[in-house]
């Protein structure tokens, strides 16, 4: 006979020492189980691109294009994109076709 489902978990409460001494150092609470299973608010800043995640652009000294030129045109096409006039390709034999 398996003693496997006999084994249990009892969370005893933590001693009177112990909780005075992290009262006194300032250490915070640690998380429960439960605590953990709470659904987190959506963050709205979460879908924000961060300067740092932006992709980085490397300009060719020989090409025709500025900096500022590139930086409207990227500018242009976000919007463009986010209020659906650009339309999504698709690849099909390496060949980009609008669909």
């Amino acid at each position: 006979m398996s003693k496997k489902p006999k084994v249990q978990f009892i969370q005893n409460e933590e001693p009177s020492f112990i909780k005075e001494f992290k009262q006194r150092a300032g250490i915070p609470t640690a998380a429960t189980i439960d605590s953990k299973r709470t659904e987190l608010t959506p963050d709205d800043n979460d879908d924000d691109d961060r300067p740092d995640e932006q992709p980085q652009i490397v300009f060719d000294p020989c090409s025709d294009v500025h900096e500022l030129e590139a930086r409207a045109f990227i500018k242009q096409w976000q919007y463009e994109h986010k209020l659906g006039y650009v339309e999504e390709t698709i690849v099909k034999n390496n060949e980009p076709v609008l669909s």
